[in-house]
């Protein structure tokens, strides 16, 4: 029988949704129990690991077990046998530590029922020093017994060096001790220093109930201060027809008005003034010949005046002043000669007469009073103070 195109593109239409539906069922029935066998299986290897850890963790508790069972103190049905050799130890302890009058007393033993261990807490009251405390504490952390100090407590005793001690002292007592009638003979291992004289040289000589003292490293001196480092050429003016430089001492206060061949002292710095120029001075010292400019200190190394723009001439300076192609910075003038000063001086007096004779004509328009005017000294290069004019020295002309 022939199927139609019709037909055969019916049936292939309801087989598509058949054979998926034993598609799922297929993997449902496989894939189902494949799930559930791999969920077990990591739930398995969990438990693994977990078992795994736990054995680790039990091996390693049994390390220190073995170390308690060597210290702890005997105990069979109860810890009265233990109790009373540890009690002996430690007033023999104290007796050799050099106590006055020790008492020792035991508290109430505790510890989990049928744990296997109890605790066995200890008092100690006693008198004495620094010292005999520190062999105290040498010879208990010294033992091999499963013990500790809970608490010390340490109170001076007025007008003496000893002190009052209070320990409050916790001893172990195990079932599974390795002995049975005695303590144990392991040596201490918690001490830093096994030497009791280490010890007692880093305590005894302390004061532990005062604060402690900070040392104090000597600081070193303050380097000296050269004076000369902070003393200026402040100035260099004509006075009674002689040139004088003045020198400002910062340090001292102290001012000097010095001419050629003068002698001065500031602090331990001795100069002599050598020639007196327009703009420097030589000053002669035990070091040598240093020329000093205006502004700079007579000690030390001139500061750096690279960056700093000094004033520029006036513009009705006397003939004769260097002039510059920087006026914002100007070169520093020749050093004049005398003659040059001395021309420089007729020039000025001439010109002052001459104001004078316009001043007092009745032109003027002053009825003959002296005019308000203040006419500069031809003398630029420093501060003017007096002169005398029937000599032709430079000076200050009013």
């Amino acid at each position: 029988m022939t199927l139609s195109k019709r037909e055969r593109i019916l049936a292939i239409a309801a087989g598509i949704p058949l054979a998926v539906m034993v598609l799922w069922y297929g993997y449902k029935v496989v894939a189902s129990p494949l799930a559930t066998a791999t969920d077990s299986i990591a739930a398995k290897q969990k438990e693994l690991d977990g078992k795994v850890i736990e054995e680790a963790a039990l091996r390693n508790a049994v390390k220190p077990m073995d170390e308690f069972r060597k210290r702890a103190l005997p105990m069979e049905r109860d810890a009265e046998l233990g109790r009373t050799l540890y009690k002996s130890w430690l007033a023999k302890l104290a007796e050799k530590s050099g106590f006055e009058k020790p008492q020792l007393t035991l508290g109430q033993a505790s510890g989990p029922r049928g744990a296997g261990y109890v605790k066995l807490p200890y008092t100690l009251r006693a008198r004495g020093s620094l010292a005999q405390v520190t062999k105290f504490l040498h010879g208990f952390y010294s033992s091999g017994n499963l013990h500790v100090i809970r608490m010390l407590t340490l109170k001076p005793i007025d007008k003496s060096r000893d002190l009052e001690a209070l320990f409050q002292i916790e001893a172990l007592a195990m079932t599974e001790a390795d002995r049975k009638t005695t303590l144990s003979s392991e040596s201490g291992r918690t001490l830093a220093l096994s030497d009791l004289a280490a010890y007692r040289k880093k305590i005894e000589d302390r004061d532990i109930f005062s604060p402690s003292k900070p040392k104090v490293v000597p600081s070193a001196p303050p380097a000296p201060v050269d004076p000369s480092k902070f003393a200026f050429v402040t100035g260099i003016v004509g006075v009674d027809g002689q040139l004088k430089v003045w020198v400002k001492s910062r340090t001292t206060d102290e001012s000097f008005q010095l001419a050629e061949g003068e002698s001065f002292r500031i602090g331990d710095f001795r100069g002599k003034i050598g020639k007196i120029a327009a703009r420097e001075v030589e000053i002669k010292s035990d070091k040598g010949v240093k020329t000093v400019s205006l502004g700079d200190p007579i000690g030390g190394s001139a500061p750096d005046k690279s960056g700093v723009d000094e004033a520029s001439p006036p513009a009705d300076a006397p003939e004769g002043l260097p002039k510059t192609d920087k006026p914002d910075r100007p070169t520093k003038p020749d050093r004049p000669t005398k003659p040059d000063i001395a021309a420089k001086a007729g020039s000025s007096a001439k010109a002052e007469q001459a104001d004078a004779a316009e001043t007092n004509s009745p032109r003027s328009g002053n009825g003959g009073r002296r005019s308000g005017r203040y006419r500069a000294s031809s003398i630029y290069y420093g501060k003017v103070n007096g002169g005398d004019k029937s000599s032709g020295e430079p000076g200050a002309d009013r």
